[in-house]
């Protein structure tokens, strides 16, 4: 889970001065050699370079990031275009789509960007942390949006009822087991936050999305990023809980990391 892609540095590092220092500080060579410096310390210990100028593309856009969210990875800009695809294949009818674990808040923002009839889509940001709905503030700033922003543990089912009826769900929750940090980066483990990496066990949100699927009791399309190593149990998940037309999708490494889904409520008589 690599957070250093060769295609964004060059892009994301010119943004370093114009946004680091004013003017009159660029005019200070004491004060701007200073601050260079710190940073490049902070580099060296393992910092990712996208908490350091606070900005991280994804899907061709500037989002503001800090040590309170997760850096956005290129596979979640995969789940964004699943999305999509989805969105223009729909009659442009009114769509509630619902950005669950939100984060920066960049995926549920991009679809909202991204969409055809951007003025059909009405975007539910939901998320624990009160400090990353901070930042899908500023994000939603950035980009002048207004979506609905929820905090709330989404895992207490009490509390699903203050959450929209959702014709999309979308989702890249905490999935990772605690067993396989030997094999993560310092750089990830060291300053990215661990509430929203990690999940034991690793299927419990995807039990806690088909769930509240069936909960809200409306045609719903439902887009989750997954383990790879835990996709067959991810899988039965959505099974067991009334999803139909459960597809496994890969990524461009060819790993078995989405997972897209229907539930359609059942007809009574």
């Amino acid at each position: 889970m690599s957070i250093y892609d060769e295609r964004e540095v060059s892009n994301i590092l010119k943004y370093y001065f114009t946004d680091k220092f004013t003017k009159a500080q660029l005019n200070d060579d004491e004060y701007v050699a200073l601050e260079i410096t710190k940073d490049i310390q902070r580099f060296k210990n393992h910092e990712p370079y996208q908490y350091i100028v606070e900005k991280a593309f994804f899907y061709n856009r500037l989002f503001y990031v800090d040590r309170r969210v997760l850096i956005p990875r290129p596979e979640t800009e995969e789940l964004v275009s699943l999305v999509l695809d989805h969105l223009e294949r729909q009659s442009p009818e009114k769509i509630n789509l619902l950005d669950i674990g939100s984060g920066s808040g960049c995926i549920g923002l991009t679809i909202a960007l991204e969409s055809q009839n951007q003025s059909n889509i009405s975007v539910a940001l939901l998320d624990l942390s009160e400090e990353a709905l901070q930042v899908v503030q500023t994000n939603s700033k950035m980009h002048n949006l207004t979506p609905l922003i929820l905090q709330m543990d989404f895992l207490d089912q009490r509390q699903w009822d203050n959450i929209p009826k959702s014709d999309i769900i979308v989702s890249n929750p905490p999935y990772i087991d605690h067993s396989e940090k030997n094999s993560m980066e310092a750089n990830v483990l060291e300053h990215e936050p661990s509430i929203a990496l990690f999940a034991d066990p690793p299927i419990l949100f995807y039990e806690a999305i088909a769930r509240f699927a069936a909960y809200q009791n409306v045609r719903s399309k439902i887009f989750c990023e997954c383990n790879p190593i835990y996709i067959k149990e991810t899988f039965k998940v959505f099974e067991e809980n009334g999803c139909k037309e459960i597809e496994i999708r890969k990524d461009l490494q060819g790993k078995d990391r989405f997972i897209c889904a229907t539930y359609t409520p059942e007809l009574t008589l």
